[in-house]
């Protein structure tokens, strides 16, 4: 479950109520499955910690994993937006990731392949 809450003030700054959603995770990344960047990519959003809140073709219930070490997350993460070709894993393979920061929410998304 996915938990939204924002303050609901009056003019003056006073707190007059809590507004809040509750969602699915994956009712709420749905419209994230349409997007196709081919073979062999992938499309991940991730929170302020770096870990991924959603991953292509895994369950909301899967573990989530941390994400954090990768340079595309850490420059989403660090407010920047832009793409890095780096080497990635034991066989040294080419990795182009597009990242960009998602507004004020300290959340990333990056696009690799």
């Amino acid at each position: 479950i996915f938990v939204a809450a924002v303050p609901i003030r009056s003019g003056t700054g006073d707190l007059l109520g809590v507004m809040s959603v509750q969602m699915e995770v994956e009712r709420f990344f749905s419209w994230l499955r349409g997007i196709d960047i081919g073979a062999g990519g992938t499309f991940l959003v991730v929170d302020r910690a770096g870990t991924a809140a959603y991953r292509p073709g895994l369950p909301a219930n899967a573990d989530a994993a941390d994400l954090s070490g990768y340079p595309a997350v850490q420059a989403a993460l660090a407010g920047r937006s832009g793409v890095d070709i780096s080497r990635e894993g034991n066989g040294g393979v080419e990795l182009v990731a597009a990242y960009s920061p998602v507004g004020k929410h300290g959340w990333g998304v990056v696009a690799a392949q």
